[in-house]
């Protein structure tokens, strides 16, 4: 299953094979049943009815490729409220809302590379690392 866009899905599984809202109300509908608490499940839907009817941007994109630059996430930026970027080459432009970089960088070499709004957390007090991994000095 993926969401492509707002009431859009694909959905192959075996010999099944849906696109469109019905393949996006499956991908709900299995999200929604999956939620740990009960009185999780209405609130969400609920509020993912809203955002549909009013056709508002909820969703929040991580990209965390290589091969995606400005290009692709400009093309995306309309379907989706923010764009958070994992880079570690410190090479490819990005448009993005905020970006993440845990290696040692210098804050200037992204100057040329995201927009002036961008977030920038660099670092590697930023390692996506879990505690028992972390080493402190």
């Amino acid at each position: 299953m993926a969401v492509v866009g707002q009431g859009y899905a694909v959905l192959q599984t075996g010999k099944l094979n849906m696109r469109g809202l019905i393949a996006w109300l499956a991908w709900a509908g299995v999200h929604i049943m999956f939620l740990a608490q009960p009185g999780l499940r209405l609130s969400v839907f609920l509020q993912w009815m809203w955002m549909f009817l009013t056709r508002q941007r909820g969703s929040r994109l991580i990209v965390d490729h290589y091969g995606i630059d400005h290009k692709w996430e400009t093309k995306i930026r309309d379907s989706v409220s923010k764009i958070f970027v994992i880079d570690d080459l410190v090479k490819s432009k990005h448009d993005c809302d905020a970006l993440l970089n845990h290696g040692f960088c210098d804050p200037d070499s992204y100057k040329d590379l995201v927009n002036e709004s961008c977030a920038l957390f660099l670092g590697t007090r930023y390692a996506l690392l879990r505690k028992e991994f972390l080493k402190e000095n």
